[in-house]
């Protein structure tokens, strides 16, 4: 199989790697960190290298390399270093699982498309975006750069999610809705009307609130931790 590069090492790095071998995909090298983050040698059994010593490795442009980042600081980690390894020509590949049905189109690098995710006909997947197991992306949906679309979400069709957001578990998105840049719609939530930049939607006391942030304060409304890359 096909040798694969690993960027991270971090729980994403963890599920992705297991994707990978379950599926027989790519035969996984090692786990790339920036050099300020290389404080061992191994993770998970497999080497971890700096992006100094990849980018020493005869004809590195050529080799196959994923990013795994996930969704924290609302998908911002994972844009700067897809920004940054794009500009720096690494050949980054996207991730589809063989159960997957695709009927639309998947452009750029970097997409994860999970098992049992159905992409309708005339949808647009466009790049660095992660879309995790069992979703369905309804048809002429358009879902934009660097977005996060839970586990067994649903969006029906000819929506937009707009760039750098974040889908919640097992929400719902009507058709014809628009979802905004950098929004986060939480978990279980059912959108049935447009949301604006840089909104957060979640039920609370069951009652959906939406409110709308700054555009550098909403990234601060999603994270997990310090990014370990």
């Amino acid at each position: 199989m096909t040798a694969i590069y690993l960027f991270g090492i971090s729980t994403t790095s963890i599920r992705v790697k297991c994707f990978i071998e379950y599926h027989k995909l790519y035969t996984v090298k090692a786990f790339i960190v920036d050099d300020e983050y290389k404080t061992h040698n191994n993770f998970e059994g497999y080497p971890i290298i700096s992006l100094s010593d990849f980018k020493n490795i005869h004809d590195y442009q050529k080799l196959q390399v994923f990013i795994c980042v996930a969704w924290n600081r609302l998908n911002e980690d994972r844009k700067f270093v897809f920004q940054r390894l794009s500009a720096e020509k690494l050949n980054i590949i996207n991730l589809i699982s063989p159960n997957a049905i695709i009927r639309g189109e998947v452009l750029g690098s970097n997409v994860f498309v999970g098992d049992y995710v159905i992409l309708e006909v005339g949808t647009v997947i466009n790049q660095n975006i992660f879309i995790d197991h069992n979703s369905f992306v309804g048809t002429n949906t358009i879902i934009k750069e660097h977005a996060y679309i839970g586990a067994k979400s649903v969006i029906a069709g000819d929506s937009i999610i707009g760039q750098q957001s974040f889908i919640g578990i097992h929400s719902t998105v009507f058709d014809k809705v628009c979802i905004g840049s950098k929004c986060i719609i939480s978990g279980g939530e059912i959108i049935k009307r447009n949301v604006q930049d840089f909104s957060v939607v979640k039920n609370v006391d069951g009652r959906q609130i939406t409110k709308t942030y700054t555009p550098e304060e909403i990234i601060n409304k999603l994270i997990v931790k310090r990014s370990v890359r």
